[in-house]
C-alpha cells in the first residue's frame, strides 16, 4: 500500500515504526523510546499532511494509548498496535541480509 492510500493515523504509525526499526538497528532506541529530531512541520511534509493534522493525529494516538510524540522524544507505548495500525512489514528492511 502507498502513503496516499494510508490513513493519516495510518501514515503516521508506520513511520514510527519504521524509525523504531532503523534506529534499533542502529542501538538509539531504549524500550520503546527514541529521540527524533524533527518538527510536526517536518513530519507534516513527509506524510503529506498538514501541521495542524499531524498535531490532531498525534494527540488522538497519544488519547488512544497507542503512541506520544513529545520534545523530539517518541514513545510508542503498544508497538505491536503502531506496526498493525501502520501496515508495517519490516521485510523491506533487509535487517541482517549483506549486499554480496
Amino acid at each position: 500500500m502507498d502513503l496516499a492510500a494510508r490513513s493519516a493515523p495510518a501514515r503516521l504509525a508506520h513511520l514510527m515504526a519504521e524509525l523504531r526499526e532503523r534506529f534499533a538497528a542502529v542501538g538509539l532506541v531504549a524500550g520503546q523510546q527514541f529521540a527524533i529530531p524533527i518538527t510536526q512541520v517536518d513530519l507534516a511534509d513527509a506524510l503529506g499532511l498538514t501541521p495542524v493534522h499531524v498535531n490532531r493525529v498525534i494527540r488522538e494516538l497519544r488519547g488512544d494509548g497507542v503512541l506520544d510524540v513529545r520534545r523530539k522524544m517518541v514513545s510508542l507505548i503498544d508497538a505491536a498496535k503502531v506496526a498493525k495500525m501502520g501496515g508495517f512489514n519490516d521485510r523491506y528492511l533487509h535487517k541482517g541480509q549483506s549486499d554480496t
